[in-house]
Parts: structure tokens; C-alpha cells; sequence
């Protein structure tokens, strides 16, 4: 395992080798896609992405260009909410949790807990482990996926393809 690594207001641990092998296998939905979203992402994110995060995902072997997944719901006056997130092979030493809870109309619903790092352009992020996802995880060979994290964005980027 690599040393505690910083981001935002997580620290974890990574295996750097396995994590770099993973990042763009075949078991990793945006691995070789052509979609607009992925384009997209890869003209922008060193952009819209904040330098001190980019630099944090290289320590743990991820390059920003290369998501596990992307989508973008909704583009309007060229801007674009959108998600991103990583896959890593580690674990999480501290942090927020993945999860909170709202009420709405007086019911209690399970949230992802996004921190937001910056209003604007808006940017968030939340790191989960495994056992908490949502999302189904990856299809990834040799790995235990009680050891994978993601680590997942929600922002707003500028539309240039599409």
C-alpha cells in the first residue's frame, strides 16, 4: 500500500500497481468509449478540475483522463452538470462518510454525502468504499472488491462536443 494520500477531506491508502492496472482495463465502463460525455471529459477535466486534485489522483495512479464512467445530464447556455468517478484499490483511513440522510416531505432518504469543494463552477466530491455503492461495481479480474474505492465527482463543465 502506498501511504496516506490526501484528497480533500479523505485520507487513503492505495495499492499504487493494482490500481494503475485497473484503471483502464475492460471491466471499466468508459475503457475505449467514444460517447460525447467521454470526449467531452477528456477535452476539459484538466481545466475544470482544481490542480491540487489532479495531482492527488496521479499519487494514487489515476489519471484524470481516464474515468471508470462519465455522464452529463443536461446541457444549457454550454455548460453541463456532470459525474466522474475513479475506481482505486485501497482503503479509506479517514474522512466523511459516503452516506447522510434528508427529509423529504417528512421521510427520511439516504443521500450521498458530496462535499463541495468549490461553488463556482461547482464541484463536489464523495469517496466511498465498496461495500457502499450504489453503483454497480466494475467487473474486474483478480480483484476483492472489498478492497475498491471510488472516488466520484459531481461538477459543472463546459459542453464542447455534442
Amino acid at each position: 500500500m502506498r501511504p496516506t494520500i490526501p484528497i480533500s477531506d479523505w485520507k487513503i491508502a492505495v495499492d499504487l500497481q493494482e490500481t494503475r492496472r485497473i484503471q483502464r482495463s475492460p471491466g471499466m465502463l468508459a475503457t475505449n468509449c467514444e460517447c460525447n460525455s467521454c470526449k467531452n471529459w477528456q477535452m476539459v477535466c484538466h481545466e475544470v478540475l482544481p490542480e491540487t486534485i489532479i495531482h492527488q489522483l496521479s499519487r494514487i495512479g489515476i489519471a484524470a483522463e481516464f474515468p471508470s464512467d462519465s455522464y452529463g445530464y443536461g446541457s444549457k447556455d454550454g455548460v453541463e452538470p456532470f459525474r466522474v468517478w475513479f475506481h482505486a484499490i485501497g482503503k479509506i483511513l479517514s474522512g466523511p462518510s459516503g452516506w447522510s440522510e434528508r427529509i423529504i416531505a417528512s421521510e427520511t432518504i439516504p443521500s450521498r454525502n458530496y462535499i463541495a469543494l468549490r461553488e463556482e463552477p461547482f464541484l463536489s466530491l464523495v469517496i466511498q468504499p465498496c461495500r457502499e455503492f450504489v453503483d454497480p461495481p466494475p467487473r474486474l479480474d483478480g480483484i476483492d472488491l472489498k478492497n475498491l474505492i471510488q472516488i466520484d465527482f459531481r461538477l459543472t463543465i463546459p459542453r464542447r462536443i455534442g
